[in-house]
């Protein structure tokens, strides 16, 4: 901290600054002058009585003077006056010295206020830098700057927990040769930053450090642990260098409450963080929002239209129809109809799978039957493509056929949208010891790498999502079936290209066994 005292300012200026009453006070300056008048006084009298005492005795006194003034008389009061004059001098001197020992401490102490004063001015400039800004680097940068201008410290180092790892410190800001670069990460249980951590108080150790002998850094050092409502934050480490002389008690309490400071402005920093996060996302989910209205109502208004129209056609015109026009007309509109079921049933299942609410009832099911039927209803919807089933005859089950049935139509109908019209898809099931496995195979395209890992996401389509249709939620719906049902999907490359998905359902060969295993 600062020591010189300004030589503006006086102990009048503070007093009226302090709200204090004025006191004439003599200055130190006039003390001294009086003191010299003092003694100029008594070497005056020192000097001049003797001088008359001895002329006194000499024969060159007239003799009218001889008889008028007995010599002996005279010589006693002179020395009486003397020691009167002397005493009192003695006496001025004494209250002379108290006065300027008054004075000297009265100096000390307005260089402390002073000291004291400039320290707060720091601190409230240091405070606002602080705070003027909320981009949490810059704020971070102006805490070590405004430390090392305070202190007038060679080195400072800012160090926060980091979230990740409770027991490390990172360091965030440095300012200066302080031997530690941005990005360092050192243990609590080591070093002075990790002490002042460990025991949550303010350190100060005039042993140099050894990374700032091996780096040049010489001088005491500070540690201070910041703290914000009870909860830790960081570590302000402050060396001395050669800067300046070693740190004390008094900057010790300075730093202290600035690094209180400097923990507010890294909470109110980290908190507009947090809030502008939470204002993108809410952007974001509200930008999603729009595009899935939008995306919902095609989807749902494409059947729905298709739907309407042809039956519309069929009970205006129902006269002028034939049989079979009748019979195609009916085929596409139960087509359209099970897209349209197909679409709001992942939207259910979505919403019952974000909520935790999937049920699985298990019963005996004709495993063979199902998924031969989810097949049938694919070929029925586009005749054109040719879907190839792989299924034991007879294999029966007790899982959840409502589930199996689901995953095999959400998977086939997945198939058919990536993969060419000519490219065959294939159905098949097989057991295992503890349950089902049910394989998509397609020889499409195949799976981008880069899109592996969102592929079960809600709302992940592949290329010209719009083209192919779909609400991006096959997927993701088979995935949750499969895991409510005490099973795991997985993606793998089919050898010559394309993508096999593939499934494991939980399956019991008894309904006694059931219960038992699901409980497991």
């Amino acid at each position: 901290m600062p020591s010189s005292v300004p030589a503006s300012v006086d102990r009048r200026t503070l007093a009226r600054t302090a709200g204090l009453r004025q006191i004439h006070v003599p200055r130190l300056e006039e003390v001294d002058r009086r003191r010299a008048q003092l003694w100029g006084l008594s070497l005056l009298v020192a000097v001049g009585v003797p001088a008359i005492m001895v002329a006194v005795g000499l024969d060159g006194l007239p003799d009218v003077l001889r008889q008028t003034v007995d010599l002996r008389t005279a010589r006693l009061a002179m020395l009486a006056m003397l020691v009167v004059v002397m005493g009192y001098v003695a006496e001025r001197e004494i209250t002379l010295r108290r006065l300027t020992s008054l004075l000297v401490e009265e100096r000390v102490m307005t260089a402390s206020l002073v000291n004291r004063v400039e320290e707060l001015n720091l601190l409230l400039h240091a405070t606002r830098a602080m705070n003027a800004a909320l981009d949490l680097p810059h704020v971070l940068a102006e805490i070590s700057r405004s430390a090392a201008g305070l202190l007038r410290a060679e080195s400072v180092v800012l160090y926060l927990l980091d979230g990740s790892r409770p027991d490390q410190l990172a360091a965030v800001a440095v300012h200066g040769p302080a031997g530690v670069d941005v990005g360092t990460v050192e243990p609590v249980d080591a070093g002075l930053a990790g002490r002042a951590m460990r025991e949550r108080d303010a350190l100060l150790s005039t042993e140099d450090h050894p990374r700032g002998r091996r780096t040049g850094v010489t001088g005491g050092m500070i540690a201070v642990p910041m703290e914000v409502r009870g909860q830790l934050v960081g570590v302000l480490q402050v060396a001395a260098g050669t800067a300046r002389e070693a740190f004390t008690e008094f900057d010790l309490r300075g730093v202290s409450v600035f690094a209180n400071a400097a923990a507010a402005a890294i909470a109110n920093a980290r908190s507009y963080e947090d809030q502008l996060g939470r204002v993108a996302s809410l952007l974001d989910a509200d930008q999603a929002k729009d595009e899935f209205l939008t995306l919902v109502t095609h989807e749902l208004r494409t059947p729905l239209t298709s739907m309407i129209g042809l039956l519309s056609t069929m009970s205006t015109r129902a006269s002028s129809l034939t049989p079979d026009q009748i019979t195609e007309f009916a085929g596409i509109a139960q087509t359209q109809g099970w897209r349209l079921d197909r679409l709001i049933g992942d939207l259910l299942d979505s919403s019952r799978s974000q909520r935790r609410a999937l049920e699985i009832h298990p019963e005996i099911t004709p495993v063979d039957r199902v998924v031969r039927s989810a097949v049938r209803a694919i070929d029925q919807s586009t005749p054109d493509r040719a879907v190839r089933c792989e299924v034991p005859d007879g294999l029966v089950r007790v899982l959840d056929s409502d589930v199996l049935l689901r995953i095999v139509d959400n998977l086939l109908s997945n198939a058919l949208k990536y993969t060419p019209a000519d490219s065959p898809i294939t159905v098949r099931v097989s057991e295992e010891a503890r349950g089902l496995r049910i394989d998509v195979v397609d020889h499409g395209e195949g799976i981008d790498p880069a899109m592996r890992r969102a592929l079960f996401d809600k709302f992940t389509r592949g290329a010209d999502p719009y083209e192919r249709g779909g609400l991006g939620l096959g997927l993701y719906v088979v995935q949750a079936l499969a895991e409510a049902h005490a099973g795991r999907v997985e993606v793998t490359e089919t050898p010559g290209g394309g993508a096999t998905f593939s499934v494991w359902l939980a399956a019991w060969s008894s309904m006694e066994q059931a219960p038992a295993v699901a409980a497991e």
